[in-house]
Parts: C-alpha cells; sequence; structure tokens
C-alpha cells in the first residue's frame, strides 16, 4: 500500500470513529509539490466537498502552513473575498488542510522527504459543524500515518547492529 492510500484512510478510519454517519467526508492527499496522489469521497458528499479537499490540500503545501493557520494569517490582511489576491484560483485559505511529515528512517519516494514536509492532506464536509472540524480530522489522519511510520520503523531490523 502507498504512503497516500494509508494517509488516506488513516484519515476516514479517524472520521468514521469521530463523527456521526450523517456527516460524510472527502479526502485528498497530495505530494509536496502539491499534486494529487490519493482521493476518496464517502457517499453523500457534495460536489464541492471535492473539489475542497483537494484545494484545501494543495494550499497547505503551496504556503507551508496548514490551512487554518494561512485562514487566519491572511484574512488579518485582506478582505476574505479578495482570493484574487493569491494570484492562484485554487487556493483554498480555510481549515482542513494540514501537512504531513515525515519522521525519520528510510523514506519513500512520492510522499516523503526525511523530516521535512511529505505532503498534506485536505479534509471537506459541507456537513461538519465548522472548518475547525475538518482541520480536526485531517489533523488526526496525518497523525494515526505519521504513527504508522514510526510504528513500521520499530519492526524493522538494522544492518548495522
Amino acid at each position: 500500500m502507498d504512503e497516500g492510500q494509508l494517509i488516506g484512510e488513516a484519515t476516514l478510519k479517524v472520521a468514521r470513529e469521530k463523527l456521526p454517519p450523517d456527516r460524510p467526508i472527502a479526502v485528498a492527499v497530495v505530494n509536496r509539490a502539491g499534486h494529487l496522489i490519493y482521493f476518496a469521497r464517502e457517499d453523500g458528499c457534495s460536489a464541492i466537498d471535492v473539489t475542497m479537499a483537494i484545494n484545501k490540500a494543495y494550499s497547505a503545501t503551496q504556503w507551508y502552513l496548514d490551512t487554518i493557520a494561512v485562514h487566519s494569517t491572511h484574512t488579518r490582511k485582506v478582505k476574505p473575498s479578495d482570493i484574487v489576491w493569491y494570484g492562484d484560483p485554487r487556493q483554498a485559505p480555510v481549515a482542513g488542510g494540514v501537512r504531513v511529515r515525515a519522521t525519520g528512517g528510510p523514506v519513500p519516494r512520492e510522499i516523503a522527504v526525511n523530516g521535512a514536509m511529505a505532503g498534506a492532506v485536505g479534509v471537506s464536509s459541507m456537513r461538519s459543524l465548522s472548518p475547525e472540524e475538518d482541520d480536526e480530522i485531517a489533523r488526526l489522519g496525518a497523525m494515526a500515518f505519521e504513527g504508522h511510520r514510526i510504528e513500521s520503523k520499530k519492526g524493522e531490523r538494522g544492518t548495522d547492529g
């Protein structure tokens, strides 16, 4: 299973544990360049959920910030409606895009660079109580992936003793 799928499935699992069944989500995982490497949507997601999940993940990689921070930083300086200031129609400066970090050891090619930003996960649900709820699910999904990387590393045997 590739890293994008691991992150996406971890995020979906967290969502099903945390959210009631009437809150379907869309999950997107992008590599550090912002290119989509995994996508899933649960039954009942709206078309805007699909677009927003992808764009939230993309935005986190382009700004090197989680989108909740992009939102708070930039809405203090410009009106939220002035998205043209960003120069990229894919920017989604709303909560729900969270960077994924690699955590030590040999790292996979597509998603990770040792200890640096590996990519991002984006979560969107029009039925969320708030954008912060999308952010929490994305963050927990990213943490589940990082925990998986640590557990996988513990099970590997080193060659130097």
